[in-house]
């Protein structure tokens, strides 16, 4: 007789996100201070990318992981971190950074459009935030008077947002209100009337202003 598996769950929802420092540092085995990674003896450099504390090296079979204990087999390999400098953009971010350098104005520091747009997005962003995508949707035909009082929300529903984890439904559609609440608009900014010099687009982490 044959038997077949029926499944008794099913996925609702995916959730994404950037780790924080503190959660790298949670993760990390190691704090990687040396960028070599043997010394002369063919031994890894303490702090290096080698380091024991990271898991056994495969060609030494009687080698021991520094942080689990075990051999090459079974250890599963742990994560290190390297503390950087200075900040750095996360490249992922880079497409996301040049549309907000397109809509904003380099000399009054706003965003370029009109101010009602820019309510709008607020409102709108604030409800995706909550999970209240409907409410978000709806907004798109109400008037601009109740864009303020829907900005108008408590602080505690402010700090339950900014502490809540974005899912992949959310991140699309903020991304779909960023586009449509706050166009791309021309050189020239509806608040203070400068003209703003023209971004290209991102090459290997670089901008360039024309």
């Amino acid at each position: 007789m044959a038997y077949s598996e029926v499944p008794t769950a099913s996925t609702e929802a995916i959730k994404f996100a950037f780790l924080t420092d503190e959660e790298v540092r949670q993760h990390s085995s190691l704090t990687v201070t040396d960028p070599s990674f043997l010394t002369q003896l063919g031994n890894p450099v303490a702090g290096g990318l080698y380091d024991k504390a990271l898991g056994p090296i495969d060609y030494k079979p009687g080698e021991s992981c520094g942080t689990c204990g075990e051999k090459s087999r079974n250890c599963p390999g742990h994560c290190g971190h390297i503390d950087l400098a200075l900040p750095v953009y996360n490249p992922l971010l880079f497409n996301t950074l040049y549309k907000l350098l397109q809509r904003m104005c380099f000399f009054c520091y706003h965003f370029r459009t009109d101010r009602t747009h820019v309510e709008k997005a607020v409102s709108q962003l604030k409800l995706i935030m909550e999970g209240d995508i409907v409410g978000a949707k709806m907004l798109d035909s109400d008037s601009p008077s109740e864009y303020s009082d829907c900005n108008e929300g408590d602080s505690h529903n402010d700090k339950r947002a900014k502490q809540q984890r974005w899912t992949s439904f959310q991140f699309t559609e903020l991304m779909s209100v960023f586009d449509k609440a706050l166009p791309k608009q021309g050189k020239d900014c509806n608040n203070c009337q400068a003209k703003n010099p023209k971004i290209s687009e991102p090459t290997f982490g670089w901008f360039q202003m024309v």
